[in-house]
């Protein structure tokens, strides 16, 4: 039973009070008392740090999730995926777009030009969804546990 809890509640627990402390509290903090190239430095240094934390995390969740307690669900299974890909989509691709447009103010992808605002838009996009996606399953796992 332990095993189990610590899959599916401590793990996204920990996932989803990292994420919004570092992505919401620390970042409004450090925009708000340094000057903006300098907050962005060093949220980027700390996003990236966050996303290796992220990706075992997750990868952990996926174990859990497959193996201990749901025993393979689908939908669940499915879920952890796709919070995993798109985790790792905004940790490359989307990050090194938002490098991109800071140093050449532009970027180019799927054929179109982006702007940071644009880019940092779809990267809090896919940050938010796999939030949901975690306290989804979060929630699921409750009420699985509370019926037994």
């Amino acid at each position: 039973m332990f095993r189990s809890s610590l899959f599916t509640t401590v793990i996204p627990i920990i996932f989803i009070t990292l994420n919004i402390a570092v992505g919401y509290g620390v970042a409004s903090t450090l925009f708000t008392v340094l000057p903006s190239s300098v907050a962005g430095d060093i949220m980027a240094v700390l996003l990236q740090n966050i996303a290796i934390t992220n990706f075992i995390l997750l990868v952990c969740l996926l174990f859990g999730t497959y193996w201990l307690t749901f025993k393979g669900k689908a939908i669940s299974y499915g879920l952890v995926l796709l919070a995993l890909s798109l985790q790792f989509m905004n940790a490359t691709w989307i990050s090194q777009l938002i490098i991109e447009t800071k140093t050449q103010g532009i970027a180019w992808a799927l054929g179109a030009k982006w702007s940071f605002a644009e880019i940092h838009g779809v990267s809090q996009f896919l940050f938010l969804i796999v939030l949901l996606i975690v306290m989804i399953l979060a929630l699921i796992q409750t009420i699985k546990t509370s019926k037994t």
